[in-house]
């Protein structure tokens, strides 16, 4: 409290002396060891007015034994009377009464209200604190737009094999984060030639289970196994739109089963291999939550990240090929980076890998991250951001982000409609706009980096509730997960 003097060192000491006693005694509980220093009535004395002077009026001396007992213990002093020079000690003996010494009434009171004030402000710290952690990236509610669960142990889920021989890994129901109505599942596996795998999911709310929706069918090997997504899934629940399930209404949970399969070569000798299903990333959304604008990452602007450029109107057979262009393009950075030329894919290579054949298009999401996820050391998967801080984060670590946002929206003017659109980000100007590798681009009129502004570029992510495919190696060292958007590792 203002003006008040309290003899901070006396005070210091004698908590100083009571960890003293106690360390001495070998006793554990200082309640019963503590010894106490002197404490004089000058030393409870303190100043109503401005520290200028002692307590202004006179003490007032009364035998009140079961006060003093119960403040006794909070101050750490005794107020047995004893000689002016003798050490002051707690009486122990429970049949004595001691004498007592005059309590500072106003000194008392100040001391409780002081004490009061402190406590009342520690709150009100740790709330603000408690509410900066949360718009920092502490766990949020139920109500949350979006959250990520990314899963490379496996020995939870269920083990069988079907009646064709094929293993089917079944998950535990898993609890998200998040109630959400769109899930968007990605997988990393290592599939030799002639085996695939199936993914399929179950919503789960208070219990009720929903049927399994099927991602359809990928592989590697588009010959043996042409890759599919799945259609007339549609019922009372949900439906799939090719790579996202989409429910009628929300659920807080999911179960997830994968099929592994395939008849390769050494299948003749009864030693059938199987994909190795390595990473499982489930991406939930709740469209009804708005997303939470957060403060930009300035170590992000000025930075732009060097990757190659392409673009897909360079290729006369291109039918929408912004997403396998964009994926080109990230990991022939990576093959340059990490000394690796098998992945460093011209476009039409990367558009035959990822094709759809019954969406018929290269767009499917998670096929396309499948497809950079089957190099060996690499990491990559389908998710959804908060804002464009994260896209901040991953910039200032180094790291493109391949992010789905229409043509006609990331600058105005356009008016050619588009069902979606993939492109790289690089980079951030200076002032904060986004520096963008964007694959639909005429050569003969612009290059393939462009700059488009910040809002713009918030806008046109938002139509995709603002999804990425994030694909870099395991080693490299991503942003810290502060919202619960990508994987931990």
């Amino acid at each position: 409290m203002k003006g008040s003097k309290i003899n901070v060192n006396r005070f210091l000491a004698a908590r100083s002396g009571e960890r003293n006693a106690t360390k001495g005694s070998g006793q554990g509980d200082s309640r019963k060891t503590a010894a106490v220093v002197p404490l004089t009535q000058r030393d409870a004395t303190h100043s109503l007015a401005g520290g200028e002077g002692r307590v202004r009026g006179r003490s007032i001396g009364i035998r009140a034994t079961k006060l003093v007992e119960t403040l006794q213990p909070e101050w750490g002093f005794s107020c047995q009377r004893q000689s002016k020079n003798e050490n002051l000690h707690r009486r122990t003996d429970p049949g004595i009464t001691p004498r007592m010494l005059p309590l500072n009434i106003p000194w008392l009171i100040r001391n409780f209200l002081a004490k009061t004030f402190a406590l009342q402000m520690g709150t009100v710290c740790l709330c603000v604190v408690a509410v900066s952690l949360n718009a920092q990236g502490a766990p949020a509610g139920r109500d949350s737009f979006n959250r990520f669960i990314g899963l490379d142990d496996f020995s939870s889920f269920t083990r069988t094999t079907n009646e064709t021989g094929q293993t089917v890994l079944l998950s535990p129901v898993i609890q998200s984060p998040i109630d959400w109505d769109e899930l968007v599942v990605s997988w990393d596996a290592a599939a030799p030639a002639g085996t695939f795998l199936t993914v399929e999911a179950s919503a789960v709310s208070a219990g009720q289970a929903t049927k399994f929706y099927s991602w359809g069918l990928w592989s590697l090997d588009n010959e043996k196994y042409p890759r599919h997504s799945a259609d007339q899934q549609k019922d009372a629940d949900g439906e799939m739109r090719t790579d996202t399930l989409i429910l009628s209404r929300p659920a807080d949970a999911v179960q997830v089963r994968v099929t592994l399969g395939g008849t390769n070569s050494e299948s003749v000798r009864g030693n059938r291999e199987l994909p190795a299903l390595e990473f499982l990333g489930l991406s939930f959304c709740n469209t009804n939550v708005a997303p939470p604008s957060r403060r930009p990452n300035r170590r992000a602007w000025g930075k732009i990240i060097s990757t190659p450029e392409r673009s897909q109107n360079s290729y006369p057979e291109e039918q929408g090929w912004c997403s396998p262009t964009s994926l080109s393009m990230v990991l022939s950075r990576w093959a340059a980076v990490l000394h690796r030329p098998e992945m460093d894919l011209d476009v039409p290579e990367v558009a035959r890998a990822v094709y759809d054949r019954q969406w018929h298009g290269t767009g499917n999401w998670p096929f396309n991250t499948a497809f950079a996820g089957s190099f060996n050391g690499m990491r990559a998967y389908v998710t959804r951001f908060s804002d464009i801080s994260e896209l901040e984060d991953w910039v200032a670590a180094g790291i493109p982000v391949i992010i789905s946002a229409p043509w006609e929206l990331l600058k105005p003017g356009r008016h050619e409609a588009s069902a979606g659109h993939l492109t790289v980000c690089i980079g951030f100007t200076k002032d904060g706009d986004v520096v963008i590798n964007d694959p639909a681009t005429n050569l003969k009129v612009e290059s393939v980096r462009h700059i488009y502004k910040r809002q713009d570029v918030i806008h046109a992510w938002a139509a995709s509730h603002n999804t990425v495919y994030l694909v870099y190696p395991e080693s490299a060292k991503i942003p810290r997960n502060r919202l619960g958007q990508w994987a931990a590792k």
